[in-house]
């Protein structure tokens, strides 16, 4: 399963996330705090089901979400659409490949990366300041606690996969930037179908594929654990909101 695969088949979940609040979300009251430069466009890489490039669209001139999923993009639009959302478009695109830059033919006042894993290495970064003339933002995730992840490795006696993003900041300063850093608690929640989350799981740890044994251990874990066929998730981790001018 590839990563547009992976991605694919969590847009209908996705697109029951809310669209965040400027006066109570956290990472929208960071960027109201220390964004520096215009309000005329903003980009949003990995913009997932689109609700924050909606959010942003009540500040922005215009905004534009990106995300290498066809289906993420698909509800990206649905729900612009619902909202009456006249000021956001939506694309499908790969960050890393390279036709990257197709479409985005302007600068940007406001670049954000919001938990994607497109921002992967110092030259997805150093794209992000090509564009952008205001501020850019990359937000991560750390000290994830995922207990099925935990779990299912201790049960397979596999280790596990980091997924977390790189450090960014590490990067930066090599770069030439000068980011500052802003850190929350926060946490997911989620709930999936057995089939849905095994899929994940196994594409996560396993991503050049696995045995049929192995897929039904990790089938099996997931249908102790679910309660009417669905599996309920919480994780909590920590938000790193990252920002610096190019």
């Amino acid at each position: 399963m590839n990563e547009q695969t992976i991605w694919d088949s969590r847009a209908k979940d996705f697109a029951k996330l809310p669209i965040p609040d400027w006066r109570s979300d956290a990472l929208l009251m960071c960027i109201g705090r220390t964004h520096t430069g215009g309000y005329g466009s903003a980009l949003d890489i990995g913009c997932g089901a689109g609700q924050v490039s909606i959010a942003l669209s009540l500040r922005f001139s215009s905004v534009t979400g990106l995300d290498i999923s066809p289906a993420m993009i698909h509800e990206a639009k649905r729900l612009a659409e619902s909202e009456g959302v006249p000021n956001a478009e939506f694309m499908s695109s790969d960050w890393n490949s390279d036709g990257w830059r197709g479409g985005l033919d302007r600068s940007y006042d406001l670049i954000l990366a919001n938990m994607t894993p497109a921002i992967i290495s110092q030259s997805s970064l150093d794209r992000m300041c090509q564009l952008c003339t205001g501020t850019c933002y990359v937000v991560i995730g750390t000290d994830s606690m995922d207990p099925h992840m935990d779990a299912v490795c201790e049960m397979l006696e596999v280790e596990r996969r980091c997924t977390e993003s790189p450090p960014i900041l590490d990067l930066l300063e090599r770069m030439g930037h000068d980011p500052s850093v802003e850190t929350w608690d926060a946490e997911k929640r989620m709930s999936r179908s057995v089939e849905e989350i095994a899929s994940f799981y196994r594409a996560r740890l396993f991503p050049d594929g696995t045995d049929e044994e192995t897929d039904v251990r990790i089938h099996g874990y997931f249908q102790s654990k679910s309660v009417n066929g669905r599996v309920e998730e919480r994780i909590p981790f920590k938000k790193n909101a990252i920002w610096w001018r190019p």
